[in-house]
């Protein structure tokens, strides 16, 4: 399944597996919502590999990503630039 839907654009989904697009109030930025093995992995990626000045750092990416779903900064594991949490709590907010 293909195309887009609340999250995003869907890239992939499978029984296992689900990776969405979603996009930010950057033009050119958008997090990588992958969900697997009952969590979801928030990743920050732009069009430029990651060497975008407005997302260089950690706490830029780690902010961007909670403006668009609040609830990780609370309940999210930071860990280099990316949110990780269980997708149940992501979904019950956000999705």
């Amino acid at each position: 399944m293909n195309g887009m839907n609340a999250r995003g654009k869907n890239l992939y989904e499978s029984s296992y597996m689900r990776w969405d697009r979603v996009p930010t109030h950057i033009p050119h930025v958008f997090i990588e919502h992958i969900k697997l093995n009952g969590r979801s992995v928030l990743i920050l990626n732009d069009e430029l590999g990651g060497f975008d000045m407005d997302t260089y750092s950690d706490d830029t990416r780690y902010r961007i990503i909670e403006e668009v779903f609040p609830i990780v900064k609370t309940r999210g594991l930071r860990v280099g630039g990316s949110i990780e949490i269980d997708y149940k709590e992501l979904d019950k907010i956000n999705l």
